[in-house]
């Protein structure tokens, strides 16, 4: 499953001029990409079938009217807040096949965010 998953990533990666790879023993469960318009792309992958994850989508993973009870403000962390705006999640497992992959990757490419 790992060997998998490195090499879906690698095609992500190679495919969307990301570097992921360079870190050894990289492993992804995620593969975590910013993008311009991530409602756009999450329904342009749906139409493909291809569910993209949206893990990062909030602060803490926590509802943001939990916050106040961490003494976090999100506003106060507007970089943090910009990420959490922009990033989706490709998928990486088992089910997904290289032409896949490929696909997916062609879908995210013009929607890709390389800088903050």
């Amino acid at each position: 499953y790992n060997q998998h998953r490195r090499e879906v990533a690698l095609i992500y990666d190679n495919l969307l001029g990301l570097h992921y790879h360079k870190y050894e023993g990289y492993t992804p469960l995620r593969y975590p990409v910013l993008v311009s318009d991530p409602e756009t792309v999450f329904k342009k992958l749906r139409q493909s079938h291809v569910i993209a994850g949206n893990w990062y989508r909030t602060f803490l993973f926590t509802k943001e009217e939990f916050l106040k009870y961490l003494h976090f403000e999100p506003s106060e962390y507007p970089i943090t807040q910009n990420i959490t705006n922009h990033v989706i999640n490709l998928p990486v497992f088992i089910k997904v096949h290289p032409e896949q992959a490929e696909r997916i990757a062609e879908i995210v490419k013009p929607y890709l965010i390389q800088d903050l």
